[in-house]
């Protein structure tokens, strides 16, 4: 029998959690902007997880939505502002 899938989110390390408190008081340096971005994208959306969970419709749904925020903040970090539509 396989173990069951997690949805939980990794622990933060200190320096994640401060990070992320740093970057919404608008006090975040560059290093914390970075950091809070990647714990974000990687630790939050998890989009590197598998996206499809065999018998389990509502926790495929799950990871998927929860990837799809990761694809889209990674596409506007890349996307020339130009070519934003407003």
């Amino acid at each position: 029998m396989k173990p069951p899938i997690s949805l939980a989110v990794p622990a933060l390390t200190k320096e994640e959690h401060s990070a992320l408190k740093a970057l919404r008081e608008g006090q975040a340096n560059e290093g914390q902007q970075v950091l809070a971005l990647a714990v974000i994208v990687k630790k939050f959306a998890q989009p590197q997880d598998l996206l499809f969970i065999p018998g389990s419709p509502d926790e495929t749904g799950f990871v998927n939505g929860r990837a799809f925020v990761a694809a889209q903040i990674r596409k506007y970090l890349t996307l020339p502002v130009s070519e934003t539509g407003e």
